[in-house]
């Protein structure tokens, strides 16, 4: 789960605070083509930090080092 918070400044014009619901909104949605990287990247982190994962996150995306070969 991710949760977004949109905070508004003491004295910020409510069509501001408007614009940046609706922005968090947009890209924070299950159709955005932002939050799927980031979501990959969260999970992750979080498999990562699992007691028994290995030692070192690797967030390379599925590319191979050519050390690796």
């Amino acid at each position: 789960m991710v949760e977004i918070y949109v905070l508004r400044l003491k004295g910020a014009p409510e069509e501001f605070h408007q614009r940046n619901i609706t922005y968090a909104n947009t890209v924070h949605s299950p159709s955005s083509i932002i939050k799927v990287d980031d979501l990959e990247a969260y999970q992750r982190v979080q498999d990562g930090a699992q007691p028994i994962g290995s030692e070192w996150v690797s967030q390379h995306s599925g590319l191979v080092n050519a050390d690796d070969d």
